[in-house]
């Protein structure tokens, strides 16, 4: 096993083991596409944007939820597929 190169190096891990914190968050929304499709809770990158000084604190909570417990709940994962017809 000695062969496999380590991906992560000491101080790599010791960084992604740090605490998030809000300002990461709110840079990593506002780093998002605004024009994407609305994720299935119905709201746009935009919208977060737009609101951000209402919803960062439950945003930033559930960012904290899942770093705390190292899952992410099944509902911010899922996605739309939609099968689009080719026009002749």
């Amino acid at each position: 096993m000695n062969s496999i190169a380590k991906l992560i190096i000491d101080y790599q891990n010791k960084y992604l083991n740090l605490l998030i914190t809000m300002e990461e968050v709110e840079e990593a929304v506002r780093d998002m596409p605004n024009e994407k499709d609305p994720g299935p809770d119905g709201f746009t990158i935009n919208f977060y944007t737009t609101y951000w000084e209402i919803v960062n604190v439950e945003v930033s909570e559930v960012v904290e939820d899942s770093w705390q417990s190292s899952s992410i709940l099944k509902s911010l994962n899922s996605s739309f597929i939609t099968v689009i017809p080719k026009e002749e």
